[in-house]
């Protein structure tokens, strides 16, 4: 009995192994077709070099940088884009790029221009390059850029001071009754209307304070340091003064009779940065 049912159980096997292949392969061929390789590419791309710019310009002087960059594949159209932080002080040119053949570089100029208001600061940002068709493509990582915007160091010995001020200011030395003085203009510097500040120095007396040479002295901290803030009548309109004791004896005073300039960040920024040297 066993001997005649051997060759149905046989054949049940065989049956089984075969649909348990077929299972098998079914499964590896739709596993294969959801796993169908991307095709490569056809972004282009753009390297820059270098690969970041850092530069310090003085405020209201300009500075030209120039980048290179090779595409990868010919690009038709493109613009340069500086992001918003950078706009106030940097333009690009050409601000378009067209026909940019495969492997040729191409220059772009990075043209730094911060005013002459502007107070020393560091302003970081990126240029990219997108795709004038569809300005959402961006056709390569964008260029890093930081701006350090400075004054220059105003350090005179016979007054004993130094301190920071825009680059574009004039300053010119003069005696005045006596006392050095050092008046600062704005270009051209050619007349007295262009004036926007003074700094001279003033004798105390032994027994005197400065609070007694001055017109109705307020007490003022900027900067960390303590000034005596007062207003002198004089030509036009007068003028508002600030003054510091450099040593016993010695004070230096700041005036401006601009109303606009006593008022500005600039005139705190100048003020701040009062420092007195060791000879």
């Amino acid at each position: 009995m066993r001997l005649r049912h051997a060759p149905k159980n046989r054949a049940w096997l065989v049956r089984g192994l075969i649909g348990l292949a077929l299972v098998v392969a079914t499964a590896k061929v739709l596993h294969g077709v959801g796993q169908k390789s991307s095709p490569p590419s056809t972004q282009p791309k753009i390297a820059w070099t270098p690969l970041s710019v850092t530069e310090t310009v003085g405020a209201g002087l300009q500075k030209t940088v120039r980048v290179s960059f090779v595409a990868s594949q010919p690009i038709s159209s493109a613009t340069v884009r500086v992001v918003p932080e950078l706009v106030p002080v940097l333009r690009v040119d050409p601000p378009t790029l067209v026909n940019l053949a495969t492997g040729k570089p191409g220059y772009v100029d990075l043209i730094f221009s911060p005013a002459a208001t502007l107070l020393p600061e560091t302003i970081n940002g990126t240029i990219q390059i997108r795709d004038s068709g569809n300005p959402d493509n961006v056709l390569v990582k964008p260029l890093p850029v930081t701006l350090n915007i400075v004054w220059r160091v105003y350090h005179n010995t016979q007054l004993g001071v130094a301190f920071t001020v825009p680059p574009t200011f004039i300053s010119s030395e003069l005696m005045d009754l006596g006392h050095e003085q050092v008046v600062f203009s704005v270009p051209p510097g050619t007349s007295e209307s262009q004036v926007v500040m003074a700094v001279h120095t003033l004798v105390v007396p032994s027994g005197l304070s400065l609070r007694l040479l001055l017109s109705h002295p307020e007490a003022v901290s900027i900067g960390g340091r303590e000034y005596l803030k007062s207003f002198e009548p004089g030509l036009g309109d007068g003028a508002w003064s600030y003054a510091t004791m450099v040593s016993q004896d010695k004070a230096i005073i700041i005036s401006t009779r601009r109303s606009s300039f006593l008022s500005s960040p600039a005139f705190t920024q100048i003020l701040s940065s009062l420092t007195f040297p060791t000879p």
